[in-house]
């Protein structure tokens, strides 16, 4: 839990998407794709759980962009 934030039990938020640019298409052992598709299942888990706790809350949200990078 994030000690700054004003809510005990704060809505899990999604990672952000790699750019297509992130990956070096090298074949490495983590690809960026890789940790994002696992961030993406905890993310998803995450949210289940916290929606059982939230009933009243929306199950639906935007997909996650990025915004690590500034738009070209």
């Amino acid at each position: 839990m994030d000690p700054r934030s004003p809510h005990p039990d704060p809505r899990p938020q999604p990672p952000d998407k790699p750019l297509p640019q992130d990956c070096c298409d090298s074949g490495c052992q983590m690809c960026v794709n890789d940790v994002y598709a696992a961030e993406l299942e905890g993310y998803r888990l995450a949210l289940a759980l916290w929606l059982k706790r939230h009933p009243e809350a929306d199950p639906v949200v935007e997909p996650a962009s990025s915004g690590r990078h500034p738009a070209d």
